[in-house]
């Protein structure tokens, strides 16, 4: 039963969708804390790109591997790698809570006045409110 449900294609091309967009949340939080984002990523590949090739530079290694990791998980929709797509999809889940929840709510309190707070600004990101 659960092979069939994660063997549709339609269902898993959400999930391949949902990545990509999870993904750009990511890179959007990068944009918007770009001034400080130098001083704050905790991922240690990120932390050396930026030493690099700089904030802008992150960025737009993101943006390029975004697409195609979204392309190549489609591609393998239509093969017998398909199933690929959902650890990828998990992965990104727990970046997306960790990046709305857990560093939102670095006081211990969860639910504080910050929850929620990054999704407000991806949003006002996308309404013109966040330029660098």
């Amino acid at each position: 039963m659960f092979k069939k449900l994660f063997s549709n294609f339609y269902l898993s091309a959400l999930a391949v969708f949902l990545s990509g967009l999870i993904s750009v949340y990511d890179n959007v939080m990068n944009v918007i804390f770009f001034k400080t984002l130098k001083m704050d990523e905790k991922n240690p590949v990120a932390s050396w790109i930026i030493e690099t090739k700089g904030v802008s530079g992150l960025v737009e290694i993101k943006a390029v591997t975004t697409v195609l990791a979204v392309a190549i998980m489609l591609a393998l929709l239509k093969t017998r790698y398909k199933l690929i797509v959902w650890p990828v999809f998990v992965f990104q889940l727990c970046l997306f809570y960790y990046l709305t929840f857990h560093v939102a709510g670095d006081t211990g309190d969860m639910f504080g006045k910050d929850f929620g707070l990054p999704i407000k600004l991806f949003f006002e990101f996308y309404m013109g409110e966040h330029r660098i």
